[in-house]
């Protein structure tokens, strides 16, 4: 089942309804409400639990920079990561001379 762009994996069970057909209309309106309110209520929280999963990027800086980033005594790298919470990893090897070098960085999106 499908509401939106959300699908919905659930082991389905039949209710059954009796009664008149106006009493079996209004039970099943009651019924629909409680269900969407549960979808509703799972996709709020499906989407939180989304908004904590870390994200992660890849940043291509030039490699003449890397020392800049760095700083004396890794003292920038450092600052930048205390301000931002953010954790930001520079492969070892790269060589001031190099054209390219890719950083990923990576921190919770909240």
């Amino acid at each position: 089942m499908s509401v939106g762009d959300t699908v919905y994996a659930h082991r389905y069970r039949y209710v059954y309804i009796e009664g008149e057909a106006e009493s079996i209309a209004k039970a099943r309106v009651e019924l629909d409400e409680i269900i969407h309110e549960g979808k509703r209520c799972l996709d709020n929280y499906i989407e939180e639990l989304a908004s904590r999963i870390p994200k992660s990027e890849k940043m291509e800086i030039p490699g003449s920079f890397i020392s800049r980033i760095i700083g004396k005594r890794g003292a920038k790298i450092n600052r930048i990561r205390k301000i931002s919470g953010a954790k930001i990893c520079i492969p070892n090897g790269v060589k001031a001379g190099e054209t390219t070098a890719t950083d990923r960085i990576s921190g919770d999106p909240g």
